[in-house]
Parts: C-alpha cells; sequence; structure tokens
C-alpha cells in the first residue's frame, strides 16, 4: 500500500540530511542526535535511543563521541541521582540551530505550490498514521 514514493522521499531527505551533517563534520547518527537533544533537552540516554531509533549501547557510542567532540554534556538528574541528562554544549546548539533551518528549508522544498489548506490535511493524515502504528504490533 505504501508505495515507491515515500521510499524515494525518505532516500532524498536521508541524503539531504547526511550532506548537511558532513558539513558540520557529524555523522548522520550523530546529527540526528543533536538534533532531538536540541528538541528534547535534558533527556536521558534511554530516551535519546528511543527518539533516535538507535540501541542503548550504539547510544552509548555516539554519545561518549559527542562528548569527545565537545557537543554535549551529561549532568545529573537533580530527581533520580544515578541518571544523566544528556544536553548540548554551546557547540553542540548552534549545530542544532542549523540543523532547524536544514529541516525549514527540507519542508519548503517538500511543502512548495501546496497551500495552507493541502499542508494541514496531509499533516493530519500523517497525525492518523503516527497513532493508527502506535498500537500496532511489529
Amino acid at each position: 500500500m505504501v508505495n515507491e514514493n515515500y521510499s524515494y522521499i525518505m532516500k532524498k531527505k536521508s541524503e539531504y540530511l547526511k550532506n548537511r551533517f558532513s558539513e558540520v563534520n557529524l555523522s548522520f547518527v550523530e546529527g540526528l542526535m543533536v538534533y532531538y537533544l536540541g528538541a528534547n533537552p535534558g533527556v536521558n540516554q534511554e530516551r535519546l535511543a528511543y527518539l533516535s531509533g538507535v540501541d542503548k549501547y550504539r547510544t552509548a557510542k555516539f554519545l561518549a563521541t559527542m562528548e569527545q567532540k565537545g557537543l554535549i554534556l551529561r549532568q545529573p538528574n537533580p530527581n533520580n541521582k544515578r541518571e544523566k541528562q544528556v544536553v548540548l554544549s554551546p557547540e553542540g546548539t548552534t549545530i542544532y540551530t542549523k540543523c532547524c533551518k536544514w529541516m525549514e528549508d527540507w519542508g519548503k522544498a517538500c511543502f512548495e505550490g501546496f497551500n495552507n489548506d493541502e499542508i494541514n490535511v496531509f499533516l493530519s493524515y500523517i497525525d492518523r498514521i503516527k497513532n493508527n502504528l502506535e498500537n500496532f504490533t511489529i
């Protein structure tokens, strides 16, 4: 039912983001993690793994590399002393700002020629699909 156009769109988005992330010396996954951390400041490693779709072990490895690059900081969670929150450093925040611009540019390219009503209808369909999949057993 999902056709090849969806696969094409996702492939183009991945290529676009890989190219943008490489401009700031980040891998694709590191770039996504910067984006998720900027949008969800103070999440823990487990939540970041969930948001990024990367398993916990690989998330830990990516975070260690990102910490060495000076992109993130790990801080104690004031509500749970055993847990660390992950936040962007000033350099990471600068890259997050660029990510937001890249995402905005991607959206503009995707919806060029669409009016606001058409965009809203499309986004409502996407929301419905997401809701349908929340209870779908894999």
